[in-house]
């Protein structure tokens, strides 16, 4: 996947994701890291949810996660859906 690539598909999930919320039975919300994103979340945030265990950490500062190329364009296209 390329940069573009790894966008596109959080768009489409985050179509699928506003269904979710807008769902009484399952509501929660959604965060991004896309750099200009509706849902991007502030630096502050996304290290409280690192800590928690609910986001992802910075997988370009990981060498084995970098040479397996699961880091390519990080943080583009990454965020994390998290129910109520």
């Amino acid at each position: 996947m390329n940069k573009q690539d790894r966008v596109n598909m959080e768009n489409s999930m985050i179509e699928a994701f506003k269904k979710l919320i807008a769902d009484p039975a399952y509501g929660g919300s959604y965060y991004s890291l896309t750099p200009g994103s509706p849902y991007e979340i502030t630096p502050e945030f996304y290290k409280e949810l690192v800590k928690k265990h609910i986001m992802f950490k910075d997988m370009a500062d990981d060498s084995y996660l970098a040479a397996a190329g699961i880091a390519s364009d990080w943080p583009h296209g990454r965020g994390v859906y998290v129910s109520a």
